[in-house]
C-alpha cells in the first residue's frame, strides 16, 4: 500500500479513537478549565488566550472534540514532517513513518490522555515547516496562535525572526500582528485575567522530570548545604538559558533550525514544571533536524548516539508512567528521575551544539 495512503488511513482511526474514548487525566482538567470560562469568564489557569477560546468547543455536545482537534493538528504535523524527510529522500523514511505515528508520547499523552501539548507542538511544527518553505505570512500567524496558546514557543521564535541574522520582516509583521490580535481579543473577552499564565507559571511547584524535583525530593542532595529548595531559580535559569543559546547562535552565525531546538531543550532542563508533555515540541523539532542534517548526524556517531539515546530514555519513561503513574510501590521513581532525565539533556545538547558548530564550518567550505 502507498505510505501516504497508509499514514491518512492510520490518521483517521487515531482520529476516531480520540472522538471515542471517554475523557482521561489531564483532560478532565481542561473540561472543567473551559466549564468555567464559559459559565464564569474564568480563566485562572496556566494557558494563554488561544487555549481558553477551545472552551467555546468543549461546549458542543460531544466533548471529546478538542481532544480530537489536539490530534488532528499534531498529525498534520507529524505528515508534513514525513512528506519533509520523503522529499530529502531520507534513508529512515519507515523508521521516522513509525516513531511520527507509534511513539509512545503521541499514543499515550496525545491519543489516551489528550494532553493539549499535541496542540501545541503540531501548530508549531506547521509554522516551522512553512518557514522552511518560505511561506513566511502563514508560519508568523500560526506562530502566534501558538505561542497564544502556550508560551513555550518563545524559547524558539527569535531564531525564527532573525533566521539570517537580520529581521525577517515578512513573519516579524505577520507574527506580531496576529499576536496583538489575539492579545486585543483576549482582553476585550477577559480583561488583564489574560496575565494569570504568568503567575501560575512562575509559582507552582516543580515536577517529577525537573532537576528542581530531584532537588526538593526525599533525597535532598543539597541539605548539605542547607538548601532544600531552588525551584525559585527556575525562572532565572531559564532566561539565562535562552540568552546564551541566542548569543551562540548570533554571534558564530549558527544554524537556525538546530538552534531553536537547543534553546527548548535548554528550557526544557531549567523548567521546573517536568511534565512529560512538554516534550512533543522538542520531539517534532528534533524530527525536523534529523531530518535536515541526516547525513552529518549519521557520520557522527556521538551525535547519533545522542540522538537515540535520549529518545529512548524518554518513551522508556512515558511507559513506565502509563502502567505505574509514579504512585504507589514506585512513588520513588517521582524522586529521582529529575536527575538522570537532566544528565540526558545535557549530553543531547552538548551534541546538538557540536552538530551546530559542525554544520557552520561545512557551511564555509
Amino acid at each position: 500500500m502507498n505510505k501516504k495512503r497508509l499514514f491518512i488511513i492510520i490518521s483517521v482511526i487515531y482520529v476516531l479513537i480520540a472522538l471515542i474514548l471517554k475523557p482521561r487525566h489531564d483532560y478532565w482538567s481542561y473540561l472543567d478549565q473551559w466549564g468555567r470560562v464559559v459559565s464564569d469568564g474564568d480563566i485562572n489557569n496556566p494557558y494563554g488566550i488561544s487555549y481558553n477560546l477551545f472552551a467555546y468547543i468543549s461546549n458542543l455536545p460531544l466533548i471529546q472534540f478538542p481532544r480530537a482537534i489536539f490530534v488532528v493538528v499534531y498529525l498534520v504535523a507529524a505528515y508534513e514532517i514525513w512528506v519533509l524527510a520523503a522529499n530529502l529522500k531520507s534513508s529512515y523514511l519507515d523508521i521516522i513513518f513509525v516513531v511520527l505515528l507509534f511513539n509512545p508520547l503521541f499514543i499515550v499523552f496525545g491519543l489516551l490522555y489528550g494532553s493539549n501539548d499535541a496542540f501545541l507542538s503540531g501548530i508549531t511544527a506547521i509554522s516551522v515547516f512553512y518557514f522552511i518553505n518560505k511561506k513566511y505570512s502563514l508560519a508568523g500567524i500560526l506562530m502566534a496562535i501558538a505561542i497564544g496558546f502556550k508560551f513555550s514557543p518563545l524559547f524558539i521564535l527569535p531564531f525564527f525572526i532573525l533566521k539570517d541574522y537580520r529581521i525577517n520582516k515578512i513573519y516579524a509583521i505577520s507574527f506580531f500582528i496576529s499576536a496583538l490580535l489575539i492579545i486585543l481579543l483576549g482582553y476585550s473577552m477577559w480583561g488583564d485575567s489574560i496575565l494569570h499564565p504568568f503567575d501560575l507559571g512562575v509559582n507552582r511547584e516543580s515536577k517529577s522530570l525537573s532537576i528542581f524535583r530531584f532537588i526538593r525530593g526525599s533525597i535532598r542532595p543539597c541539605s548539605f548545604f542547607g538548601i532544600d529548595d531552588l525551584d525559585s531559580y527556575s525562572i532565572w535559569l531559564l532566561i539565562v538559558g535562552f540568552l546564551i543559546s541566542f548569543l551562540l547562535f548570533f554571534y558564530y552565525k549558527l544554524d537556525y533550525l538546530i538552534m531553536a531546538l537547543f534553546s527548548y531543550t535548554n528550557a526544557m532542563i531549567f523548567f521546573k514544571i517536568g511534565h512529560h508533555q512538554f516534550y512533543f515540541l522538542m520531539l517534532l523539532l528534533s524530527a525536523i533536524v534529523f531530518i535536515k542534517n541526516e547525513n552529518k548526524i549519521i557520520e557522527n556517531r556521538g551525535l547519533f548516539i545522542s540522538f537515540l539515546l535520549f529518545w529512548l530514555w524518554f518513551f522508556v519513561l512515558v511507559i513506565l508512567y502509563y502502567f505505574t503513574a509514579y504512585q504507589d510501590g514506585y512513588s520513588y521513581i517521582r524522586e529521582v528521575v529529575g536527575l538522570p532525565n537532566t544528565v540526558f539533556l545535557l549530553v543531547f545538547n552538548l551534541f546538538l551544539l557540536k552538530l551546530a558548530f559542525l554544520t557552520q564550518r561545512l557551511s564555509r567550505l
